[in-house]
């Protein structure tokens, strides 16, 4: 029988503190996902009214672009919701999480 494989999605404040908890002892994770949306609903805001420069999200990203990088599992960042109507939010996102370690898709 084979086994199923586990796409992490990494969603509230508990889970980026035990990312490590989460990945490390699973081989099955294939990739692992930062969601920015309910992240940000897990402290009482809305997704659209993070800062332009998204520093809210800055320790989680990080710290879920080095649990990945340590066992080695690709990351996915978050979708960017404001796609239509702020293009500018949508680079400087791609930017800042390409410099984190997520790649390029």
């Amino acid at each position: 029988m084979s086994e199923v494989s586990i796409f992490a999605l990494i969603e509230s404040a508990k889970r980026i503190l035990n990312v490590d908890d989460i990945v490390f002892p699973s081989k099955r994770i294939y990739a692992i996902r930062f969601g920015a949306s309910d992240y940000s609903r897990d402290f009482g805001r809305n997704y659209f009214s993070i800062s332009a420069d998204q520093i809210e999200l800055l320790y989680p990203r990080s710290r879920l672009a080095m649990a990945a990088r340590v066992v080695g599992l690709p990351t996915v960042g978050t979708p960017f919701l404001g796609l239509i109507i702020d293009k500018e939010g949508l680079i400087k996102g791609a930017s800042i999480a390409l410099s984190l370690g997520f790649p390029r898709i």
